[in-house]
């Protein structure tokens, strides 16, 4: 596999995962308008919320796998699982590209 073509990849999924962070933070922010003045709505916008809230979590989870897998790549250990130390299969890496570990480890 060619690392400038992963790296690539990596990097491109990033700020796609940027781009959608700062799309959840100004919906957390509210900075489409300000928050509703009725009770049920404001019920529903918090519930909304709480998934934004998820989604943010989940998108720093996700650059904090990508930022550690082009470290890995500098480092030269991005094909090798960091619980075995063996290979990490490469259509593991083709399908999840910010993956650690080979397909026996993750279980």
């Amino acid at each position: 596999m060619d690392t400038n073509a992963i790296k690539a990849r990596l990097q491109e999924l990033k700020k796609e995962i940027e781009a959608r962070m700062d799309k959840t933070r100004d919906h957390i922010r509210h900075v489409d308008g300000p928050v509703e003045q009725d009770f049920e709505e404001q019920a529903v916008s918090r519930k909304n919320d709480d998934v934004i809230y998820q989604l943010d979590s989940r998108g720093r989870d996700d650059l904090a796998q990508i930022n550690n897998a082009l470290r890995r790549i500098e480092r030269g250990t991005y094909f090798v699982c960091k619980r075995c130390g063996e290979e990490i299969e490469p259509e593991r890496l083709q399908a999840l590209p910010y993956t650690d570990q080979c397909r026996n480890c993750a279980g």
